[in-house]
């Protein structure tokens, strides 16, 4: 299946929060179909956080780490500065837009829409916040966001 690296992202916090009740008729299908899942998101969840980091470090110029440096800047250091930031955070929000839009493809063993139902009570209250774009998901759109991204759709 193909997931853009946001969408790992998301799935990767579901599957993190995602409560499992051991009363629950599928508890050992369900638990370890998660936990695999999970490390197959994971992995890029961890390579979009170096993707982060590496650029963070590539993109700062040598006049940009140089006014960074300096403690006491001039008025018009200080105006240098605040454009050079206004850039480099311009760049690196770009980039990493264009990062999270990427398409991976992923061997995932999606839940199937009984097993779906059968979380859901325990679920419906449920929430994750999605730190890189400030989103947090909660009850029903948490609830929506698991059935389109982790569902079988052919039950």
């Amino acid at each position: 299946m193909t997931f853009s690296y946001y969408s790992c992202i998301i799935c990767y916090e579901i599957l993190n929060s995602l409560f499992i009740n051991d009363k629950n008729i599928s508890f050992k299908n369900i638990r370890i179909k998660r936990i695999i899942d999970k490390v197959k998101f994971k992995k890029y969840v961890d390579e979009f956080n170096n993707y982060k980091l590496d650029i963070a470090g590539t993109i700062k110029t040598d006049e940009y780490n140089e006014l960074v440096e300096k403690e006491d800047r001039t008025e018009e250091e200080e105006t240098r500065f605040n454009e050079l930031q206004a850039e480099l955070t311009e760049i690196y929000q770009t980039l990493l837009q264009e990062k999270l839009n990427e398409n991976v493809e992923l061997d995932i063993d999606l839940f199937t829409f009984e097993e779906f139902n059968s979380l859901v009570p325990d679920n419906m209250f449920n929430s994750v916040h999605i730190e890189i774009t400030d989103l947090t998901l909660e009850n029903d759109s948490y609830i929506e966001t698991f059935y389109e991204l982790l569902i079988k759709k052919d039950c």
